[in-house]
């Protein structure tokens, strides 16, 4: 009778044990929503991150810059002058024609040189010739300059020895055309060494007066050249 009543106890105890997991069922079907939404919640790479990111809203904190959209950096671009106030030369990106009388003059007096571009100034009496020279060794990015008159007349060179023009779009004239602006650097030339030779001496006539040569000095007097681009201004 004991065994059999301790028999009917388990059976009792162990009917409890089921009514009471069958009755907190609930309660742990609403603990494992809990925790599945805490899980989404704490997840950058789920479905509600990426409703964010369509909607233009990203909630998670960027760890470096490079990781910032740009349109939510906190810039804005404006240019330095504004468009209506550029040289005609920098609004229009059409090169333009050379000055007709100093092409010419180009192809009849110069044929080995290479006219590049001609800057008039703003009276029109007066252009700059930019040019490449008859020279194997000169930088293709460099360039010579020349004045000549607004009829094609050859006036003077403009840079001395061992100055070259670079960027032919930033030469210019002043607005009363008295000056003129450009970006030069020193000619990036191998210098030839000449090898010297034995000349026998001159025989000179004591009593004979110098012979004058004509030469046509540039503009700009002998000044110290760099390797790097440097701003200069000139009448």
């Amino acid at each position: 009778m004991g065994a059999k009543r301790s028999a009917n106890g388990g059976s009792r105890a162990s009917g409890g044990a089921r009514a009471s997991l069958q009755a907190a069922r609930p309660c742990l079907r609403g603990a494992l929503v809990v925790l599945a939404c805490a899980a989404v919640a704490s997840s950058p790479l789920v479905g509600c991150r990426k409703i964010a990111e369509k909607a233009g809203v990203v909630s998670v904190r960027p760890r470096a810059l490079r990781d910032v959209p740009a349109v939510r950096l906190a810039f804005h671009l404006d240019p330095d002058v504004p468009a209506e106030e550029l040289p005609e030369n920098l609004k229009n990106e059409t090169p333009d024609e050379p000055l007709e009388a100093v092409r010419k003059q180009f192809e009849s007096q110069r044929k080995d040189e290479a006219l590049l571009r001609t800057v008039v100034s703003p009276d029109s009496q007066r252009a700059l010739a930019l040019y490449a020279p008859n020279d194997p060794t000169f930088p293709q990015d460099e360039f010579l300059i020349d004045l000549y008159s607004a009829d094609g007349s050859f006036v003077r060179n403009v840079l001395p020895q061992g100055l070259s023009g670079v960027f032919m779009s930033a030469v210019n004239w002043s607005a009363d055309s008295q000056w003129i602006v450009f970006t030069g650097r020193h000619t990036a030339k191998p210098q030839a060494q000449p090898t010297p030779t034995e000349e026998p001496p001159a025989v000179t006539d004591p009593n004979a007066q110098p012979v004058p040569t004509a030469s046509v000095a540039p503009i700009i007097a002998p000044v110290q050249t760099f390797r790097t681009e440097q701003v200069y201004v000139c009448d």
